[in-house]
């Protein structure tokens, strides 16, 4: 598993994307059902957030969740 008990975020502060793109992005990810990501504010800047947080997460679950990421990433070009 990656990581302890403890929690990872990724943060994923894609530049020079606006608010509204990022936004966009991050509502295809979540409509695809398969994942849910969240967002935040760093340094008064909107960025997309992947919280690991299950003891029973495998890097092969991270990695398929930022395919999802770049997938809808690239339908949105």
């Amino acid at each position: 598993a990656i990581g302890g008990a403890g929690v990872i975020s990724v943060i994923a502060n894609i530049v020079p994307r606006e608010t509204a793109d990022l936004a966009r992005l991050l509502a295809a990810v979540n409509a695809g059902r398969e994942r849910y990501l969240t967002h935040t504010r760093l340094g008064g800047r909107y960025a997309i957030r992947l919280v690991v947080g299950q003891r029973g997460t495998e890097r092969e679950h991270v990695t398929a969740a930022w395919e999802s990421v770049r997938r809808a990433a690239k339908a949105l070009r």
